[in-house]
């Protein structure tokens, strides 16, 4: 759950270029999505400037950098996501430095065991939750009645969610969801398939 309480929907952008991909995420931001993250791993530092750059200005809080950080000031961009191998490079200092200087930061386990070190992120991608929609192969190791434990805050499922399943997500004890396949495996059907899952969580209780 975020501050309010409430469970959080965050966007994560498709691996591949899309068709229409910018006005796709302007559509999905402007109808509510909290953050979309721009992971374009083998992009170059000028394509994703350019990505960004057609991304309305008024979005720009709600995006967040996976690779070439140095963009970031540039480009006014204020969440920087680390990945998993990457954030074994990063001390302490410069996690603590960046975010006095006003950054969101967040970044990704794929162990259960890793996230009680991670407080200082302000949220962890964990996962994969279920079958990756996007990735053939990359498969779920969690057990059927996977609860995530209660003293854990900030962790965000990823990896499968969809509309079939984001009720259990929220009942797993997650504080929120990471959208990929859901979205863009049919990219025209984006802003459906988000506004369906939003308003199952809107209506759902969690059963703890």
């Amino acid at each position: 759950m975020d501050k309010s309480g409430a469970f959080n929907i965050v966007g994560v952008t498709c691996p591949l270029e899309v068709e229409r991909e910018v006005d796709y995420i302007n559509s999905l931001l402007y109808h509510g999505l909290s953050k979309i993250h721009i992971r374009k791993q083998g992009w170059s530092a000028e394509k994703i400037r350019q990505l960004i750059s057609g991304i309305d200005g008024n979005y720009r809080d709600r995006l967040a950098l996976h690779q070439n950080h140095e963009l970031a000031e540039d480009l006014e961009v204020k969440h920087l996501h680390f990945k998993e191998a990457d954030r074994k490079g990063v001390c302490k200092a410069l996690i603590e430095g960046l975010k006095e200087s006003g950054f969101t930061l967040s970044t990704s386990a794929h162990f259960e065991c890793l996230l009680p070190d991670l407080d200082s992120f302000d949220y962890v991608f964990f996962g994969p939750v279920f079958d990756s929609i996007s990735k053939s192969g990359y498969q779920s190791t969690l057990p059927d009645n996977f609860r995530l434990n209660s003293s854990l805050k900030n962790v965000y499922a990823i990896g499968g969610v969809s509309d079939t399943n984001i009720e259990t997500v929220m009942d797993m004890g997650f504080s929120g969801a990471a959208l990929l396949g859901a979205l863009w495996t049919e990219p025209a059907a984006a802003l459906d398939n988000y506004l369906n899952i939003m308003k199952q969580c809107q209506q759902h209780v969690p059963l703890f």
